[in-house]
């Protein structure tokens, strides 16, 4: 059971991996067409949290929605988290090469492990030490390329890499009470108000 829960947990981090790979290319698009980024991940957001209730509500209508306490748990994750994530990285790609900025978007699982070692006292395996060290030679090497782009663009990015972790950490805390289905959807919700808020605040 555990080796098939390792195979099913990397093929979906590999589905991860191609979502954040075209994502940004999809945004680049959108902005060539006039759209600008806070569009953008509003719009997203916001169709994917109505799909996602709509597919939580026809796959689980029977299982009873999660305390209040938790929903605001979730809802905060996504609206702090999320939002905070993923606006800063695609306002970044407005000005910075797609490639070049997720390659150096994915330093942060040095910084989950890091921080796991520290605060969890989980000191990371012998595989997971030779993983970090092949990522990290390769975002050094493409740091050569980082003429690419502005400063603001590329501190975007390590900025949203950096707080990506610190999500990560809080979102596995907070799915262990809940079940996956349920807790994407209300996280989804969460960075849709999050977007909404600053639509409502922002004057762009």
């Amino acid at each position: 059971m555990l080796k098939n829960q390792r195979i099913l947990g990397s093929i979906f981090v590999v589905m991860s991996s191609f979502g954040f790979s075209i994502g940004p290319t999809l945004a680049k698009n959108a902005y060539d067409a006039g759209a600008n980024p806070l569009g953008v991940m509003t719009v997203r957001f916001t169709i994917a949290s109505v799909i996602m209730l709509v597919l939580r509500q026809i796959a689980m209508h029977k299982e009873p929605f999660p305390s209040l306490k938790l929903i605001l748990e979730m809802f905060l994750i996504g609206t702090l988290g999320i939002t905070t994530v993923s606006f800063t990285y695609f306002l970044a790609i407005e000005t910075i090469d797609t490639g070049l900025a997720i390659v150096m978007w994915y330093y942060f699982p040095v910084t989950v492990v890091l921080i796991s070692w520290i605060i969890h006292k989980k000191r990371p395996s012998r595989n997971i030490v030779i993983s970090l060290f092949f990522s990290l030679t390769g975002i050094i090497i493409t740091t050569g390329q980082v003429k690419g782009g502005s400063n603001s663009a590329i501190t975007l990015v390590l900025v949203s890499s950096f707080l990506f972790a610190f999500y990560l950490l809080a979102v596995t805390r907070t799915l262990a009470k809940v079940n996956l289905l349920t807790g994407v959807t209300f996280i989804n919700i969460g960075a849709a108000i999050g977007y909404w808020l600053i639509c409502a605040t922002l004057p762009f």
